[in-house]
């Protein structure tokens, strides 16, 4: 299957069960963090799914245009809330409907994981890195390669024999019913792919939970970093 018909598939049990905390506060929380001043910015969510942090990005005061391959996702998020924000469905990863240096900052959270082949993500942030405004940020947000085998409160990805650069990896969401395959990258395939299109890559995070002992829903997140966020900006030619 394509992505687009995977995730036509999944997008309405991954919007009503999806158990969502863990990607909130060591996922989103520090893109937002890494994305500094976005008041008055136009900001891309690339692989929007049902709009959640497109509609958070638009909170805090941003001009956002979300895409997504999924015809069905981007349906429920124009059902639960489409003011001022710009969805489209796109094909082929094709992002031509926006002019270039149209966007400030540009967003992919847990869209690269589900590409198994490199070219495809090249194709995607070189597309990207041309929309940007020269001084431009793609914060890139993805499972921690480290993070298979581990039990976290709202993933867990199996550990296969061996891994390398597209390897598949079963996962299953919390509260999902449906696992599905994801597919490996280390840190150094994002910083390489990302820096062969133009960027250069100045911020990698690796977050666990700290300093929350009421807080006892929390599993392997204390010792493990279930996910992996990347800043690059634009570097222009010279």
């Amino acid at each position: 299957m394509t992505n687009g018909k995977v995730w036509n598939a999944l997008a309405q049990e991954y919007d009503n069960q999806y158990h969502a905390v863990m990607d909130w506060r060591l996922g989103y929380s520090v893109v937002e963090n890494l994305l500094e001043e976005i008041g008055g910015k136009r900001i891309l969510d690339y692989g929007c799914g049902s709009g959640k942090f497109s509609r958070r990005l638009r909170d805090l005061g941003s001009l956002v245009t979300a895409v997504d391959v999924s015809e069905n996702a981007i349906n429920r998020a124009r059902e639960r809330d489409r003011s001022n924000i710009d969805y489209k469905v796109i094909e082929n990863d094709d992002l031509s409907f926006l002019d270039e240096k149209s966007v400030d900052k540009a967003v992919a959270a847990f869209v690269f994981c589900t590409m198994q082949q490199d070219a495809q993500i090249r194709n995607i942030a070189q597309q990207i890195h041309g929309k940007l405004s020269p001084d431009g940020y793609f914060i890139v947000l993805e499972p921690h390669p480290d993070s298979l085998g581990y039990n976290f409160v709202s993933m867990k990805r199996e550990r296969p024999e061996e891994v390398k650069s597209g390897t598949p990896i079963k996962v299953q969401l919390t509260g999902m019913d449906t696992p599905f395959y994801d597919y490996w990258r280390s840190k150094d395939d994002y910083v390489r792919i990302l820096n062969d299109v133009g960027f250069e890559v100045d911020v990698i995070k690796e977050p666990v939970v700290e300093n929350c002992p009421h807080e006892t829903f929390w599993r392997d997140e204390r010792i493990q970093p279930p996910l992996l966020v990347v800043r690059a900006k634009k570097v222009l030619p010279t």
